[in-house]
C-alpha cells in the first residue's frame, strides 16, 4: 500500500510503501546449531529476469521450523518473539536472501 503520497517528493514513483504478511512469518528455527549442514539444504535456481525478487532467488535455503508467539506492534515484529507457546508442528520452511524479500527477518529464534 502506498503512503505519504501527499508529501512532497514521495509521489509516484517516489513514494513509500507499508508492506504487511499474507502468511506466517513468525518461526522459530528447528536446527542445531553445532552442525547447521545436516539441517539446512542450499539450493541453487538460475538466476531469473529479476533476481531481486522472492520469484527470482538465486538460492533458497529449505529447513525445518515451528510457529513461535511472536507478535506485532505498530505493523512491525516485536523485538523479541515471548517464546510463551511454542507449535507442537515442526514444518519445511524454505528462505530465501534477504534482498530479495518484500518482508524482511534478520535473526531467528532456534527451537527444540
Amino acid at each position: 500500500m502506498r503512503v505519504n503520497e501527499d508529501v512532497p517528493g514521495r509521489e509516484f514513483p517516489h513514494c513509500d510503501y507499508e508492506v504487511y504478511p499474507t502468511t506466517p512469518w513468525n518461526y522459530g528455527l528447528c536446527i542445531d546449531k553445532d552442525n547447521i549442514k545436516k539441517d539446512i539444504v542450499f539450493e541453487e535456481r538460475p538466476l531469473g529476469d529479476c533476481p531481486f525478487s522472492p520469484q527470482g532467488a538465486p538460492v533458497i535455503a529449505r529447513t525445518k521450523g515451528r510457529k513461535i508467539d511472536w507478535g506485532m506492534e505498530n505493523g512491525a515484529a516485536l523485538p523479541y518473539p515471548r517464546m510463551t507457546w511454542v507449535s507442537d508442528e515442526v514444518e519445511d520452511i524454505i528462505l530465501i536472501p534477504y534482498g530479495c524479500t518484500n518482508l524482511r527477518v534478520t535473526e531467528m529464534p532456534l527451537v527444540r
